[in-house]
């Protein structure tokens, strides 16, 4: 099966296994751009069709979308799609690193560039949820080049004990980073950067509340079981013979995860815990491959589970 992460980098560590460079200084936009694979453009091409003499007909209204270091086509689109260049969207960190609210941590591309991100880490102050438990504080700017999802910037949590994306927010407050994102005067305006930063850090410690509630919530084996069950929508009456068997399964090794998986014994038999199992399993196992867990947990199925596994999570707590 071919590598959907074309290219990356990542600072110090890499944080999803085996995929991506490791880089030991912060970079620069510029050097970020390169190291991530980045440094090239999407141009519009005019798309023709064979007629049945052998002649060529442009088609008025579709425009390939094509990569002009190697003429790679990302899709095929209406001619008044605007793409956002990687560059536009690297220089969307540009007064945030400039002021040292942030520094860029990983960056990338998936599916020969169709879809790219740029990760950067907040320069403020982790999130301790108990003990050596740490939650660091980043921004996820993603961006499709085949028109599959808009522009989108949110706040990702990820456990440092083993480096998983927890369940990220594309919504309210980080309705300021869009504007930062679409502003013309952005870089002149630093108050409005600090005030968008501390906006964005009030949404970590909203987060960091619920995170603690989820810690301090012991969780018997009963409650696990019907946790697992809600989140993957298994119901108790399956008759299919194949869908329970995998349904068991899917059950018994959440259940072993919540015992063994990186980070089970900081955070205990807790609802924290239970959360945590179902997130190391679509982090590390559920899919075929390491950077399809990597797309899917960002942009895809195990995003909106994993959304799904912790607002469960938080509404069985309290």
């Amino acid at each position: 099966m071919a590598h959907q992460v074309q290219t990356m980098f990542s600072y110090k560590q890499t944080p999803w296994h085996g995929l991506g460079k490791i880089i030991h200084d912060v970079p620069t936009i510029a050097e970020g751009i390169k190291l991530a694979g980045l440094d090239w453009r999407v141009e519009q091409k005019p798309v023709f069709t064979l007629t049945p003499d052998g002649d060529y007909t442009l088609i008025p209204d579709k425009a390939a979308l094509v990569r002009n270091d190697d003429s790679t086509t990302l899709a095929v689109l209406s001619p008044r799609y605007k793409a956002l260049q990687n560059s536009e969207a690297f220089d969307f960190f540009q007064p945030f690193i400039d002021n040292k609210l942030a520094s860029l941590e990983t960056a990338g591309a998936l599916q020969e560039g169709r879809k790219i991100w740029v990760l950067a880490k907040l320069n403020k102050a982790p999130i301790e949820i108990k003990g050596n438990d740490i939650v660091e504080k980043f921004v996820l700017l993603s961006n499709s080049h085949d028109g599959s999802t808009a522009v989108r910037v949110g706040f990702t949590p990820i456990r440092v004990v083993c480096a998983n994306t927890l369940a990220m927010s594309h919504n309210a407050k980080d309705s300021q980073l869009m504007r930062v994102f679409h502003g013309s005067k952005v870089k002149e305006n630093v108050e409005m950067l600090r005030d968008t930063i501390n906006a964005i850090d009030a949404s970590f410690e909203a987060t960091e509340e619920q995170m603690k509630i989820l810690a301090r919530r012991q969780v018997g084996k009963e409650e696990l079981k019907k946790y697992i069950k809600v989140v993957f929508k298994i119901s108790e009456d399956l008759e299919d013979g194949r869908k329970k068997i995998n349904a068991e399964k899917l059950e018994e090794r959440i259940t072993q995860l919540f015992d063994v998986s990186a980070g089970a014994q900081e955070a205990g038999h807790t609802y924290w815990g239970a959360y945590n199992a179902v997130n190391y399993y679509l982090n590390h196992e559920y899919g075929r491959s390491q950077d399809g867990r990597l797309d899917s947990i960002w942009f895809g199925y195990n995003s909106r589970v994993n959304a799904s596994a912790f607002a469960e999570a938080v509404r069985a707590a309290v």
